[in-house]
């Protein structure tokens, strides 16, 4: 199975708990069908409930390992809006990961299924 990263806007918009909201559950769409799926907004909980206060550049170096050992990455609506986001995609396009833009996957999907 292929492993799945999924990118998208955390405090974009002022979003955060819709932003993880979401994240969560397209992670567990992928997760149901059997993917291994790691989710970087996540590590809100732990940067919230630890007192962490990591910069966004830490963020960035705490999550990129993670983005290089996955194989495929997710984009989340919304992606083109966040700073971070943006750096995941230029730097999956530099790996050659594959992409995926998740509302076209879903489009994509729909017209599968009408067929």
């Amino acid at each position: 199975m292929q492993s799945i990263y999924i990118a998208g806007p955390l405090t974009t918009a002022g979003y955060r708990e819709e932003n993880v909201r979401q994240a969560c559950q397209v992670a567990m769409e992928f997760l149901e069908k059997g993917h291994p799926v790691f989710v970087p907004h996540l590590y809100e909980v732990l940067e919230s409930e630890c007192l962490l206060n990591m910069s966004h550049d830490e963020w960035m170096d705490a999550m990129l390992p993670w983005l290089y050992a996955s194989d495929v990455i997710v984009f989340l609506p919304g992606w083109e809006q966040s700073e971070g986001a943006v750096m995941e995609y230029r730097r999956a396009v530099e790996l050659g990961k594959v992409i995926v833009i998740y509302e076209r996957y879903c489009k994509a999907r729909e017209r599968i299924f009408l067929t």
